[in-house]
């Protein structure tokens, strides 16, 4: 069974608005494979949707890696040629309860998508 990690803390460069992801090594002795990972969305041309966390080993050709901002606590894409943009959705992955997260839902056809406003807020702690 895949272990979760949960996100410690991003990063955010304000000149190119890119988001770096670290692990949270604070509840587990054990350290995950990975850290200092690259938030991705796919490229416009791109004819996958799915948002991924890469490494510097992983190819840039199909993904952007730049223009995240935020409104308040909501996230958007800012592309320079369409402006400012809130293109998530979910998609089961066929494990049961899991979905994956997906960038321009515009050009993907499928009926089981649910379309999602992503934000920067911690959840509360519940009992």
């Amino acid at each position: 069974m895949a272990r979760w990690q949960t996100l410690n803390s991003y990063a955010v460069d304000p000149s190119g608005s890119t988001w770096t992801a670290q692990p949270n090594t604070t509840t587990d002795s054990k350290q995950p494979p990975w850290s200092n990972l690259t938030f991705a969305i796919p490229a416009p041309a791109s004819s996958s949707h799915e948002v991924a966390f890469i490494d510097s080993r992983n190819s840039t050709a199909n993904v952007q890696t730049t223009g995240f901002t935020q409104f308040g606590a909501f996230i958007f894409v800012d592309n320079n040629a369409t402006g400012v943009e809130s293109l998530w959705y979910a998609l089961p992955s066929g494990t049961d309860g899991v979905w994956t997260l997906n960038w321009n839902d515009a050009t993907d056809k499928r009926t089981d998508k649910v379309v999602l406003t992503l934000r920067d807020i911690k959840p509360t702690n519940q009992a």
